[in-house]
């Protein structure tokens, strides 16, 4: 998977997300401050469900060289509607532009795979809102469960 890095990202490694990289999603999405797990979410973290979407093949990884350590997980998933199902950077690792390098590269997948729009939801008021945003993603109403805000982007 080509994965390009910047200068804020010299101190780090982009690499494919397979299938032993499930604890380092589960320990990367349970560090964060924000977007916690909602109840109607909890399936979403069920092992086979998951080992079943990183089979796909879009998503990645990014790990610290310093640290030789994963410190920021991208999923994203074809299916009818086409999406980002997991973003997320360990908090001490924020602002180093790792978000940008993982979601680029799992929106190539999707664009890749023939999808023509992306879709994600995430807590209003948020960073990752902001981030949404400062990124040109749609930010449009609540979601299904009137907890998350529902954002789109063309590809």
């Amino acid at each position: 998977m080509p994965l390009s890095t910047s200068n804020s990202t010299d101190d780090y490694t982009f690499r494919q997300l397979v299938p032993s990289d499930l604890p380092a999603l589960y320990d990367i999405r349970f560090s964060v401050q924000e977007n916690r797990i909602h109840p109607h979410q909890v399936h979403l973290l069920d092992r086979s469900l998951l080992l079943n979407q990183i089979s796909q093949g879009g998503g990645c990884i990014c790990e610290s060289k310093a640290e030789q350590t994963a410190v920021g997980i991208c999923l994203p998933i074809m299916g009818e509607r086409p999406m980002i199902a997991v973003l997320f950077i360990r908090p001490t690792h924020h602002r180093r532009g790792i978000g940008k390098v993982l979601l680029q590269s799992s929106l190539d997948w999707l664009r890749n795979q023939g999808a023509t729009e992306a879709y994600l939801v995430t807590d209003p008021g948020s960073g990752a809102d902001r981030f949404y945003q400062s990124l040109g993603w749609h930010r449009g109403g609540f979601d299904q469960f009137g907890v998350q805000i529902a954002f789109t982007l063309p590809l």
